[in-house]
């Protein structure tokens, strides 16, 4: 247990900013990949209406 508490101590902080950045990225790779069918359209209608409501933002 020392041991581990050690290696932990050794670790900066920007490593674990690093180390939680790529957790994230992983977990939104998962998730994207393992996403059902019926999802996906779901997903590019969200998309597309957001889309469309920052153009209409910009006219």
């Amino acid at each position: 247990m020392n041991l581990l508490s050690d290696v932990l101590s050794l670790l900066t902080p920007r490593w674990w900013i690093l180390l939680i950045a790529t957790t994230g990225g992983i977990t939104a790779t998962c998730m994207r990949v393992f996403e059902t069918e019926k999802s996906r359209p779901k997903r590019a209608e969200r998309k597309k209406e957001t889309e469309l409501r920052a153009l209409t933002e910009r006219i």
